[in-house]
């Protein structure tokens, strides 16, 4: 089983009709193509007084 399918409950019809679509390989690779060109978020810390 492919680890990056769609994990549906059994319960919504509607995401078991676009199952097949989302979970779609060329839609895969077009995501990871735009992810790359991306810049990333920079994360801001909001810790502060840790022991």
């Amino acid at each position: 089983m492919n680890r990056h399918r769609l994990k549906l409950s059994l319960a919504s019809a509607l995401l078991q009709l676009l199952a097949p679509i989302l979970s779609c390989g060329l839609l895969l690779q077009l995501r990871r193509m735009m992810m790359r060109r991306l810049p990333f978020i920079r994360l801001q810390s909001q810790v502060s007084n840790v022991v």
